[in-house]
């Protein structure tokens, strides 16, 4: 990489390099195969996208980047006692934790029954006395 301004070293004295032949190759064969600009395909280039990838890489859908939840020990067997607990308008309990992730899961499981007409009730276990 040439000099920009006369500057070739960052300030804590590490040499400045570009990118190498291949990734500068990469680049440009992505530029010509989708039309993006140089310096989004340079990105992308440098992130290992090839040029079939970069629509999906830049508009991403939960469909095509979360695994499929059936993959999951014995998923088929929990939707199928969830529906019939709704369907059988049973008492239903969710389970949550403290972080994000369980507060939001929970949230999410809450107003999905009760879209079907059943209130569930919330148990967070106690940190400290349940783990």
């Amino acid at each position: 990489m040439s000099a920009f301004l006369d500057i070739e070293d960052s300030l804590s004295g590490r040499r400045w390099t570009g990118p190498s032949v291949e990734l500068a190759r990469a680049a440009e064969a992505l530029e010509q195969a989708t039309g993006l600009p140089a310096p989004v395909a340079a990105v992308l280039a440098r992130r290992g996208v090839p040029p079939q990838e970069a629509a999906g890489f830049l508009a991403p859908t939960l469909r095509d980047t979360l695994p499929d939840p059936r993959l999951l020990k014995d998923m088929e067997k929990a939707a199928a006692r969830i529906l019939a607990a709704v369907e059988a308008r049973e008492k239903v309990a969710v389970f949550a934790d403290y972080d994000v992730d369980g507060a939001s899961s929970a949230a999410l499981l809450i107003d999905w029954f009760r879209f079907f007409g059943i209130e569930p009730t919330l148990y967070i276990p106690d940190r400290i006395d349940e783990g």
